[in-house]
């Protein structure tokens, strides 16, 4: 039984394996059974990728000694202080992160879907899991949600560019055809690993799994803010002036829309939330980068 990064490099045969091979093993999961228990998952796996070169120089000299017939028994340490060695202190993944590079080494996501983290807009959204449409005919209209994968742009008779991908979510994934017309209109968040919500037409040859023709396709992470019945501003405590709030306001014009606005304020010992009845907004992903740019909290309620 192995008992570290540095243990497995140690003991392996040289030559066995390199570097692609251990930041495969490592960003697969594969050393998530020796992970401490207090240590989360994308601390762990950073911290290990990190070490991947120490490892290596590890197994190097662990080699060596082994050729020159040194052993741990007669007073050498490249035994015992090998495994013992400390993984450097890594910056941890994100979620995002350990879906990539589960992703990038085995082909699929093993331990955390991308669609995870927002499984609560699906719901206020009301799309269910790609899995879930039953018996869907030729002609019927559906919207689904999931991740680009094996996006490829191609090129018509009439040398009319078009594109094709499969849609995935954690269910199962599906077909998804973009004539020249909407490729050209949502091109630019038709790609791999885009988090995408599309409406489309079901079509499917006799025999064929089902295709979706795309006719509308907008990004998840802006559907929060873009379908929001309201939003939440908390305004920063020290920073509220005539002036601050005259910014904040011609700001909130400027994105003219449906969604409610309120106004998180403290007054001495008070929180205060004030409704903007006049003010309604439409709400976007860089609006809500200018408000925290601002300052503020940002909560938008589906």
């Amino acid at each position: 039984k192995f008992t570290s990064l540095f243990d497995f490099a140690s003991r392996i045969d040289q030559g066995s394996i390199g570097r692609r091979g251990l930041e495969s093993l490592v960003t697969s999961g594969a050393f998530d059974s020796l992970m401490p228990g207090a240590e989360t998952v994308g601390q762990w796996r950073a911290n290990l990728f990190a070490g991947i070169d120490l490892a290596l120089s590890v197994s190097q000299k662990a080699w060596n000694d082994r050729e020159r017939g040194q052993s741990a028994l007669f007073g050498d340490d490249s035994g015992a202080s090998a495994i013992d060695q400390e993984l450097p202190d890594a910056r941890p993944w994100t979620h995002t992160e350990i879906s990539a590079q589960e992703k990038a080494a085995i082909g699929f996501y093993l331990s955390i879907h991308p669609l995870d983290n927002h499984t609560e807009i699906l719901a206020g959204l009301r799309i269910k899991n790609i899995a879930d449409h039953d018996e869907l005919k030729p002609g019927d209209m559906v919207t689904m949600a999931g991740i680009v994968s094996a996006f490829q742009v191609r090129q018509s008779k009439k040398g009319n560019r078009f594109c094709m991908f499969r849609l995935e979510d954690q269910s199962t994934g599906v077909k998804c055809l973009a004539w020249s017309e909407a490729y050209g209109k949502f091109s630019q968040i038709l790609k791999n690993d885009e988090l995408l919500i599309v409406d489309g037409r079901v079509e499917s040859a006799e025999g064929q799994d089902i295709t979706i023709i795309l006719q509308d396709a907008r990004s998840l992470i802006e559907s929060r803010s873009r379908n929001a019945r309201s939003v939440n501003i908390g305004l920063p405590a020290n920073r509220v002036d005539e002036e601050y709030l005259h910014s904040l306001l011609s700001l909130l014009n400027a994105e003219s829309g449906k969604c409610e606005v309120y106004l998180d304020v403290k007054v001495d010992d008070l929180n205060v939330r004030l409704r903007s009845e006049p003010v309604r907004i439409q709400g976007s992903s860089r609006l809500e980068a200018e408000l925290r740019s601002r300052g503020c909290e940002v909560t938008w309620t589906l």
